[in-house]
């Protein structure tokens, strides 16, 4: 066990001491990147000391390491995410303060059974060290982050393939020298690893300028579409152009403007997501979803038509939703839940919607004009 992982001297990186402040740090100025850029709140991140405390004696029967509890008393943690909310690479935030996200960091993988009493060598055995603190959790099959208290060193984790993208770009999958393990495929030593704050910078700076683009909706962290590969449609919307856009037109990283960018956001999730959809499926989607739309419309030639009708489409289903809640509450059972505040922005949500349906060829036709864009200038 004492091998479990062994040191990064033959990647020729230098590890440095372990500090739990240090690292909470680096996972604080995470949080606050991601809080500036509007995809998690700023409310959410909390600081210690926690209340109530990290469950130590929990801890401690995990078996972590001393250090692994200093550790996770000191980091900073984000309430109300989760699942498969996209922390970094794919990987969920995860919460420690909550005693079953604690016991599953010592299973990340989902190995089952208490893992964390077997051998190490065995088949389905322990593979986190009791020095080892899983930052994150995997969501739907995301990567993990090990960081080793021995030497401040993280290991990213990609489903038993290294997840890290310095290495990745460097061609470099495993520790020279180290092969996996032949019966426990859990464990980690063959795969490299880098300091701590090297990580949270490489990933910080790819985020902060837009080389990786923060998506609220879904809570996704986009990466660049592969342009060069034959499925690639350029002439189609692109989901991470689109949104990266939006934030370059709204100030990032300098002069960011907010609350303009949540309206606009908000504008172009209608656009795309409820009305016609982005992304490469574009016109199949369409298809799909509105089909009379595109009979009445003449077929795809008429393309303004088509928009038109599906704003009407989509409109008169907002509409219907809305009027189906406001005659609810007019019934007995509706009145034990009705408010009058609820009332009056039901109304003037239908007012708005029924206004809009009166004036739908103003509805925006593109992408620029529904974030507010100007259209045709230089």
């Amino acid at each position: 066990m004492d091998q479990i992982t062994p040191a990064t001297s033959n990647l020729d990186i230098n590890s440095y001491a372990f500090d739990p402040n240090e690292i909470a740090t680096l996972l604080s100025n995470y949080y606050s990147l991601l809080a500036r850029m509007h995809y998690i709140s700023p409310s959410s991140i909390r600081q210690p000391p926690h209340a109530p405390p990290i469950n130590t004696a929990l801890a401690r029967s995990l078996h972590c390491s001393p250090a692994v509890i200093s550790l996770l008393e000191a980091l900073p943690y984000v309430q109300g995410y989760g699942g498969e909310d996209d922390f970094m690479l794919g990987g969920s935030f995860a919460d420690f303060r909550d005693d079953g996200e604690l016991k599953q960091s010592r299973d990340p993988s989902y190995v089952g059974g208490d893992v964390w009493d077997r051998e190490t060598d065995e088949e389905g055995g322990k593979y986190v060290a009791d020095w080892v603190c899983v930052l994150n959790a995997s969501g739907h099959r995301g990567s993990l982050l090990y960081l080793d208290t021995r030497n401040g060193e993280i290991t990213i984790d990609d489903q038993g393939s290294c997840g890290d993208p310095y290495f990745q770009q460097r061609g470099i999958r495993a520790r020279p020298g180290v092969s996996p393990h032949p019966r426990n495929r859990n464990r980690i030593e063959h795969l490299p690893g880098r300091p701590a704050a090297d990580v949270f910078r490489d990933i910080s700076a790819r985020i902060e300028t837009l080389e990786w683009v923060p998506f609220s909706d879904g809570m996704r962290i986009l990466f660049p579409p592969r342009r060069e590969h034959d499925s690639f449609n350029d002439e189609a919307p692109c989901e991470y152009d689109e949104v990266k856009m939006l934030y370059e037109t709204y100030g990032w990283p300098e002069n960011f403007k907010g609350e303009e960018f949540d309206e606009a956001m908000e504008r172009y999730l209608e656009f795309c997501k409820k009305q016609l959809v982005s992304g490469t499926e574009f016109l199949d989607r369409v298809r799909k979803e509105y089909d009379e739309v595109v009979k009445e419309a003449g077929g795809e030639q008429d393309i303004d038509v088509l928009m038109q009708r599906a704003w009407v489409v989509y409109l008169k289903r907002q509409l219907s939703y809305f009027r189906e809640s406001y005659r609810y509450y007019a019934t007995e059972e509706g009145a034990k839940y009705r408010k009058d505040e609820e009332i009056v922005k039901l109304e003037d949500k239908m007012r708005i919607l029924e206004e809009r349906l009166e004036n739908v060829d103003e509805e925006p036709m593109s992408v620029f004009e529904a974030v507010g864009m100007p259209v045709g200038d230089d």
